[in-house]
This record gives C-alpha cells, structure tokens and sequence, in this order.
C-alpha cells in the first residue's frame, strides 16, 4: 500500500519541477527539456502552464504526437482548439486568451494585488482595460503600474488606444505591422474593438522565421507545412506534382531542341553551349527572383514599383548578357576557327545575340513571374523558380538554335 499512494505522489512532484522548469525558459528552449521524457509526463506538465506556453509547446509537435498528448490529459484538449476557427496563416491561430484584464475604474491596487495571485502560475506582461462591451480602452506596464499610486484608477495611468492585431489579419502583414515596434506582447482585437486575445511578439517572430526558412523551398516546389520529420507520404504528396510540372516543361524545351535537330547535327558544337546558356539565363532570372521576393516580404513592392524595377533588371539583363556574351562568343569563334569551321563567326553571333536576349528575359520573368502570381492570389514564390527556367530555357534555345539556322544558311 504505501508503494501505491507514493508513485503518484512522485509523479506528481516530478510533473510540477518540469512545469517549473518550463515557465522558466523560452518555447524552444522549454522543448528542449520535453524531447527525452515520457509522453504522460510531457502532456501533464503542459497541463500545469498557462493556454499561452502550453499552446506553444504543443504546436512544436507533430500532429501524431500531439494528438496523443490530448488524449492523455484532457485538460489540453480545448487549447488548441480555441484557435480552430482561423487559418494557419492568420493572426488569430497564433492567439491566446487574454490575462489581467480590468475593467474602467478600477483601482490600481486591485490591480496589482490581482497580478500577484496569477503571478506564480503565468507571465504577466500587461495589464489591459476594457469597457462594459469589453472593447479595448487602453493598456499599463508593469513599471508604470508600480510607481502609480495604489489609489489612482486606471483610467489614469494606462495608455490610450494602443496599438493592436486583428485575428483576421494574415500573418504577413501583422509581421509588417510589427516590424518597427518590437513589443513582447500584442493584444487582438475583433471587428468591434472587443478584446479577443493577445500574440507573443515571439510567436510572430518564429512565424516569420518559418517562413523565410521554408521560401526558398516553395521557389522549388516543396510545400511550406513540410518540415524534417514529415512522413515520407506526405512529403511525397507535396513534392510529386511540382515535379510533374518539371517534367512537362522540360519536354517543352526539349520538343523545341528537337526541331532545330538538323542545325544541332551541323554543327555539334553549339550542344556544349545549349547547358551553359541555360545556366545563365536561369542564375540570371533567379538573382532577379530573389530580389523581387524580398521586396515582397519586406513590403516594398507598392504601386508602381514594379515598372521601375522591370526597367532595372532589363538594363541588368542586357548589360550582363552582353558582357558574358562576349567572352562567350570569343570562345565560340576560337573553338570554331580551330576547326577551320567557315561560318565561325555567324556562331560566334548567335551566342552573343542569344545570351544576350536570354539573360534579359530571364531578368523579365523574374519581375513578372511573382508580380503574376501575387496579383491572381497566389503565393509569389510557390515554384517560381520552375516557371522561370521553363521560359528562360525557351527563350535561350530558340534564339540559340533559330538564329544559328538562319545565320548559317
């Protein structure tokens, strides 16, 4: 009997030194300490957290094992769900509900008096006010709470109007918007100014970091949910029909090599360029890409930028095509004239032309491409980089192999 009642008497002590622990350290940091210990232990020493941290740590799980840390305590069962309602990429799945919450009036010793009883069990970072509707009046420090007097009311010492996020708000703009504040902690507000919730200026932070990590993967066509440890169906899901797209296009540009099948058998030499021009074209079009994006995600690219930007990267694509074009056709003609080839310097021209032309429709389509996919609703870099090379690879072997035949006869 006394083996009985001591185990869960242990447990018990064991679940409250981890929770402890994590109250203590950042989510990844926190996650670090949950990776070796049962999953009974982990789901009741996140039961013990405040909705704000436990849901955190939660989301650092996969959805099988999630899903079994729910099952083992139901206490975590609805804190993932109060967020169902909204799309991952919204304000209002990151949200929590808010804490220290007061209404007009109030005195501030009822205030802090208040914070000190949830202080052991959460992090109190703001005081909020709201009214009778409980919309949002305003907002109080910490330190400003502290040097008021004990009988002053709220009303004087909180900040007025303070900025706030709508749950409905994607996250790419909210990380817009918070960009040039750094605040710990945002509040949520509805259509109406009713308090929602509140975000964690670090929860936006590692949204924006998951973000930028998993851009360049959609510029490839790996889907942004995928992470490391993805089951390999599901990454397969997400990855085959992009490839599938790779696939046709290469066919394309390969139907378009096979007509000009005659030029490419009279003179073998222009196959050892067709690689080298396509690699050109397509670094040339992804440098472009690259800074499109960027200015995208930092919301620069407001009207009318995008012709401005259209007629830098055409100059760029001339210039660059021009002078790789060069050394190039320099290389072209050496190669020919060693042969003793008679129409070394039509070839020579061709590469230069074609280089030159390719490199500034790859400077074109790496304006266009995500300026067209923004503008439909679609995600600017969701395999960008696929149609840039399929159009760059057109534009550089028809001008390539169609002007080497029209040169040559």
């Amino acid at each position: 009997m006394q083996t009985q009642t001591q185990v869960p008497h242990s447990h018990r002590d064991t679940v409250q030194q981890l929770a402890a622990a994590l109250r203590k350290r950042a989510p990844s940091d926190a996650f670090a300490l949950l990776e070796n210990q049962s999953e009974q232990l982990i789901a009741d020493a996140l039961a013990e957290l405040d909705s704000a941290s436990c849901k955190a740590l939660l989301e650092r799980f996969e959805a099988p094992q999630r899903l079994r840390l729910q099952q083992l305590n139901a206490q975590l069962m609805p804190i993932l769900r109060r967020t169902s309602d909204f799309p991952e990429d919204c304000v209002g799945y990151l949200m929590s509900p808010p804490i220290a919450v007061f209404p007009l009036g109030t005195k501030v010793e009822a205030v802090i008096a208040s914070i000190r009883e949830h202080a052991s069990q959460q992090l109190v970072i703001y005081a909020y006010v709201v009214d009778d509707e409980h919309r949002l009046q305003g907002l109080i420090t910490m330190r400003d709470l502290l040097l008021t007097e004990p009988d002053a009311t709220v009303e004087q010492v909180m900040l007025a109007e303070p900025f706030h996020l709508s749950p409905t708000m994607k996250l790419e703009q909210a990380m817009r918007e918070t960009a040039r504040r750094h605040y710990p902690l945002y509040p949520v507000c509805d259509d109406r100014g009713h308090l929602v919730g509140t975000v964690a200026g670090a929860a936006l932070f590692e949204a924006l970091a998951f973000e930028i990590s998993a851009q360049s993967g959609r510029m490839h066509g790996v889907d942004g949910a995928e992470r490391l440890m993805t089951p390999w169906p599901r990454s397969l899901r997400l990855r085959h029909p992009w490839l599938q797209v790779n696939l046709f296009s290469a066919l394309l540009v390969g139907f378009i090599v096979n007509l000009f099948s005659g030029t490419t058998s009279r003179f073998v030499i222009l196959a050892a360029f067709i690689p080298i021009l396509s690699s050109i074209a397509a670094n040339t079009g992804c440098q472009t890409l690259a800074v499109t994006l960027r200015a995208i995600a930092l919301n620069e690219y407001k009207h009318g930028i995008g012709r401005h930007l259209l007629r830098k990267e055409m100059l760029l694509g001339i210039a660059n095509g021009l002078l790789i074009g060069v050394v190039a056709a320099g290389i072209m003609y050496a190669y020919s004239a060693i042969g003793h080839n008679e129409y070394a310097l039509q070839l020579a021209t061709t590469v230069l032309v074609s280089m030159t032309g390719a490199c500034l429709i790859g400077g074109v389509a790496g304006v266009a491409i995500p300026a067209l996919l923004r503008r439909f609703g679609a995600d600017p870099a969701t395999a960008s980089s696929i149609f840039l090379t399929t159009i760059t690879d057109l534009v550089g072997m028809t001008l390539l192999l169609g002007l080497a035949t029209m040169l040559a006869t």
